[in-house]
């Protein structure tokens, strides 16, 4: 009996967690049906983003957590980066059978003209064809990486419950069951 009582009070639990994490921004199906790439700005800092494999006319979105809005194309920060706020997500479509090269820069410069441009910028590359790349960026997370796949609103443990209960999904409601593993993301020293 004791351990029937702890099997529901577990699930319970369970389902709370997932019901609030429910109330949490999602992308409309039309857009998340599109949405291969994502990262999260978990650092303190604003950061620049730049892709390589962006679609010149494609969308681009960020998810506020603030105001939980979705933004389209959002703001640039010297031409080719995309500016992050804390706790933004930003999402797009991108051809994920070719290479993305991923810039990022936490330390930004403003000109005498007042245009703010990404100095100290961290170079990234993911090869591996097929898999989404749902990323999150940090300082550096307990294990010291810096860009590394996300974990989830639960910190990962919808791995470790049944589907039926919930599946592993982004923050933002994309499934994760075809993101790239930490291996699969290489960091270039220069």
């Amino acid at each position: 009996m004791k351990n029937v009582f702890i099997v529901c009070l577990v699930t319970l639990s369970v389902g709370h967690l997932c019901a609030e994490e429910k109330n949490k921004s999602e992308y409309p199906d039309d857009i998340a049906s599109k949405i291969n790439f994502e990262l999260i700005n978990k650092s303190k800092k604003t950061i620049a983003l730049s892709l390589n494999a962006l679609k010149p006319k494609g969308n681009y979105y960020l998810v506020s957590p603030k105001t939980e809005t979705l933004f389209t194309n959002p703001d640039k920060i010297g031409g080719i980066y995309v500016k992050i706020e804390p706790g933004e997500t930003f999402a797009t479509a991108i051809d994920v059978n070719a290479k993305t090269d991923i810039n990022i820069s936490t330390e930004l410069k403003k000109t005498t003209q007042g245009k703010a441009y990404p100095s100290t910028i961290e170079e990234y590359s993911i090869t591996i064809k097929g898999k989404t790349r749902y990323l999150s960026y940090n300082g550096a997370n307990k294990e010291g990486e810096r860009l590394y796949p996300q974990t989830g609103p639960l910190k990962g443990i919808g791995k470790f419950t049944p589907s039926f209960i919930m599946e592993d999904r982004t923050n933002t409601g994309l499934l994760k069951k075809n993101n790239v593993d930490m291996k699969d993301i290489a960091r270039h020293i220069r």
